[in-house]
């Protein structure tokens, strides 16, 4: 009898023996159309197993292995789809936000001559319009320095976090009563920065003040062995 594709088992005289097929050896595009021509005493499938004993078991093809031609499988919603193009939009470079691509930032020049052409109105008005409501002492930063400033107080800054004395002192300022020590700092480099007083760009004199406030601290309050490596601290720097 002949039948759709419900077992895996086929009768066919090749050299006057029978046939098997593994559907483990089958491509999926194989199983579409397939008849197979089942004996009657014979519903079972002899699956061959190597090095174990065979048996015999009850073999149902998957719906899975069976492929519908000419179909593709959509993505659900919500995922990307891969096939999409995708499209990159033109940058502008005259557009605000954007410098010349031609500018060499390695150059060492006023921030002025870096702006572009479109951002020197936006740049103008904005300063005048600091220049209202900023007081007298702090005009100096709306006329380019104070991001200057600000960069390399930072460096300086980070340098001497990462020094091994600063990391000395930081520890015995903990001992000695201080105990957020960094905050203290980052509080008085805010206070400094209000008045412009690093322009000079003198590190030491930065590194100096930083000690100072690490170990500004009353005597009185502190235990006499703290007050004694608070002594010894300050003989030392």
């Amino acid at each position: 009898m002949c039948v759709n594709v419900q077992t895996l088992t086929i009768d066919t005289q090749i050299n006057n023996s029978q046939a098997t097929i593994d559907p483990e050896y089958m491509d999926d595009s194989d199983w579409i159309g397939y008849t197979f021509d089942i004996p009657e005493d014979q519903d079972a499938f002899v699956r061959p197993n190597l090095g174990q004993e065979q048996t015999t078991d009850i073999v149902t093809p998957s719906p899975n292995l069976l492929r519908v031609p000419n179909t593709k499988r959509e993505r659900p919603e919500g995922f990307y789809n891969e096939y999409k193009p995708i499209v990159k939009e033109e940058r502008d470079v005259n557009s605000i936000g954007f410098f010349d691509p031609e500018t060499d930032f390695n150059d060492v020049s006023t921030t002025q001559e870096l702006l572009s052409s479109a951002t020197e109105k936006m740049v103008r008005d904005t300063k005048q319009r600091k220049l209202l409501i900023v007081p007298d002492d702090e005009k100096v930063y709306t006329q380019g320095r104070w991001r200057n400033e600000e960069m390399i107080v930072l460096l300086h800054v980070s340098q001497a976090f990462i020094a091994e004395d600063l990391r000395v002192i930081g520890d015995i300022a903990y001992f000695c009563g201080v105990q957020r020590p960094r905050r203290a700092i980052d509080k008085q480099l805010k206070r400094m920065l209000k008045y412009d007083r690093w322009a000079n760009r003198n590190i030491k004199e930065l590194e100096q003040q930083i000690k100072a406030v690490i170990l500004e601290q009353p005597v009185q309050t502190l235990t006499p062995s703290q007050a004694s490596h608070l002594q010894t601290a300050r003989t030392i720097w």
